[in-house]
């Protein structure tokens, strides 16, 4: 039998779902909060297990070294390699685990690419050529297909988007997202991982003002509508960051502020997938580069200026006005002053093309101010 099931014991809701998302594509996940339900799977399932993800506090302090105890010492688990998770990267925590026999410690927030590597080369060293699933990734469709805990009648977003979605379907998926991880955030008081419901409403009065100045067919009609259900979820990157770096915000100081900005790479990890989809695609480019500047300034932080993607550069321009549009919104001529402040960015945070689409959308963001 393959070894094709990647065990994740973490009485974290939120931290559960962020690494099912990480690995889901690589592995059937079996998620558990407590360490009883994960030792009664073990023992029917020893032989489909290929690795273990356990934090150290199930419930207590240090309850996961108890566990990794009771793996280490069961003649079905004994090769299992168990690789030890916390938010606390305490010295005596690392070398303890690891005298005990952890294959390995992660320490939170991890980075998506950073950790599949680490847990793949962990579980190719563990097991002989050809018993795991990652030896046999053709496999992989299959795995999802006869997974005993997926719930067919779900809609996976990553992994089984029709070729053909329409406006409304993208839709139907942002709203069904949007309520998963506003679950999570209930958790999370601190953080704002779902941005106002302004954002995505000024992008799309914006998408269509480019499209009303462009016949060049730069932004579709689809590709619109698309970046439009993006800007609602372009912040869920700030769910992998610790409460105290999500709650200080973008204004903290450094290191603080590039460790708040990593919610972009977060963000971008989510929507990536194996099947690439326009949708997809345009919901990964808007999460890593909607705080980045015309100038080459802002985040993710790169050598020289780069080609912003549009979509992404349209969601950037909707976090500006309604920047601006908060600031000024006691004044009766708030439109006005927050245009007289976008036009000092023109060149500099915005591209003057940006600014311009901003100006030939002021009518209809007018309107919207007297909607709000």
């Amino acid at each position: 039998m393959t070894r094709d099931t990647l065990l994740i014991i973490d009485d974290s809701e939120l931290d559960l779902a962020i690494l099912n998302e990480i690995f889901k594509g690589l592995f059937h996940v079996e998620c558990f909060q407590e360490a009883t339900q994960a030792l009664s799977f073990i023992h029917k399932e020893s032989d489909r297990i290929c690795a273990a993800l356990v934090d150290i506090c199930l419930g207590r302090r240090g309850a996961g070294f108890t566990l990794l105890h009771r793996l280490q010492t069961n003649p079905l688990t004994t090769k299992l390699p168990i690789i030890l998770i916390t938010s606390d990267a305490n010295r005596d925590y690392v070398l303890h685990g690891l005298e005990q026999g952890a294959a390995d410690f992660l320490v939170k927030p991890v980075d998506p690419h950073t950790v599949q590597k680490r847990v793949c080369d962990i579980i190719r060293g563990a097991w002989p050529q050809g018993e795991t699933i990652l030896d046999h990734q053709q496999d992989r469709s299959a795995l999802t297909s006869t997974s005993q805990t997926t719930n067919t009648d779900d809609f996976c977003l990553l992994d089984r988007l029709p070729e053909s979605l329409s406006a409304e379907q993208a839709a139907q998926l942002a709203d069904d997202w949007q309520q998963k991880f506003s679950v999570l955030c209930q958790l999370r008081p601190d953080v704002h991982a779902i941005p106002s419901r302004r954002i995505p409403r000024l992008t799309g009065l914006l998408a269509d003002a480019w499209r009303s100045l462009h016949d060049d067919n730069s932004l579709t009609e689809l590709q619109a509508a698309y970046t439009q259900q993006a800007a609602r979820l372009c912040d869920l990157g700030k769910l992998g960051l610790p409460d105290s770096t999500a709650s200080a915000g973008a204004e903290q100081p450094e290191p603080g502020r590039t460790a708040y900005m990593r919610h972009t790479e977060f963000g971008r990890a989510l929507w990536q997938s194996n099947k690439p989809h326009p949708f997809l695609s345009i919901c990964a480019d808007v999460a890593y580069w909607h705080h980045k500047n015309f100038d080459g300034t802002g985040y993710p932080a790169t050598p020289e200026p780069v080609e912003v993607p549009l979509w992404a550069q349209l969601v950037h321009a909707a976090f500006r006005c309604d920047l601006y549009l908060c600031k000024y919104a006691d004044n009766p001529d708030c439109y006005d002053r927050a245009l007289r402040a976008l036009s000092s960015e023109a060149g500099t945070i915005l591209s003057p093309e940006m600014f311009r689409t901003i100006e030939a959308a002021r009518e209809p963001m007018e309107n919207l101010l007297t909607k709000v």
